[in-house]
């Protein structure tokens, strides 16, 4: 009986002792070969992968060299029962304008900045002065049915008025919109103060690099003009 016990107690000591050099031989291979590749199962098990760099961070950092520009301020955050207020408001139907396919770094933009405005160039919200939910809703609201008027005298079709929202706009210049009535609905579109559209960039991430870079040139332009205008303004005297 006793020596049966003791043969018993054998085994678990003997897979302890099995376990321990299947690991060491494990870990002598990789030493040698340099092949990580041989990893423990709960290892494996507990392993997390690094976290891939958002695109929230990239709409940080696009609409931070806005905001870095003396010119700019950032308006009210929107949130997204406030915008579906503002689609009920509109008469607007999810068949016409169905916001969870809006490109969802413009509807981030919208939850976090609201708007940014400055040098002439805005991307249009609610300000920090439009006040509370209300008037926030009111604001938007008459920013689309102003867009959909304009849309009516560029003889717009009625469908697809209803499934165009603006988005910005350039003093004097050229606003900007999309239209979910088309396949690419992240596209975002130009139209000029002549009434002719066009494409203008495939998502709300490439419009804020083309966006900024119209506000760049335009600011070159004018420091330019301002610089000639006070030469000629010396040279006279």
């Amino acid at each position: 009986m006793l020596r049966t016990i003791r043969i018993k107690n054998i085994y678990p000591l003997l897979f302890i002792g099995v376990t321990h050099l299947g690991c060491s031989s494990s870990y002598r291979y990789q030493m040698e070969t340099g092949d990580t590749s041989v990893q423990s199962s709960s290892k494996k098990e507990g392993e997390h992968s690094v976290p891939q760099r958002g695109t929230n961070t990239q709409l940080d950092e696009k609409i931070k060299k806005f905001l870095d520009k003396e010119d700019f301020e950032k308006g009210s955050p929107v949130t997204n029962e406030e915008l579906d207020l503002v689609i009920n408001k509109l008469g607007r139907t999810v068949d016409m304008f169905n916001m969870s396919s809006i490109d969802k770094e413009y509807k981030a933009f919208l939850n976090k900045y609201g708007s940014i405005d400055g040098g002439g160039f805005e991307i249009y919200g609610p300000t920090v002065h439009t006040g509370d939910n209300e008037k926030r809703i009111q604001y938007i609201s008459s920013i689309q049915r102003g867009f959909e008027n304009r849309c009516r005298t560029s003889k717009m079709k009625a469908a697809q008025i209803k499934s165009c929202w603006l988005i910005a706009g350039i003093d004097q210049g050229d606003e900007y919109y999309i239209n979910l009535s088309g396949k690419k609905k992240e596209n975002i579109y130009s139209i000029s103060p002549d009434g002719k559209s066009k494409l203008f960039a495939k998502d709300f991430l490439e419009f804020l690099d083309k966006f900024f870079e119209s506000y760049e040139r335009k600011f070159e332009e004018e420091t330019y003009q301002g610089e000639v205008y006070q030469e000629e303004g010396s040279d006279s005297d």
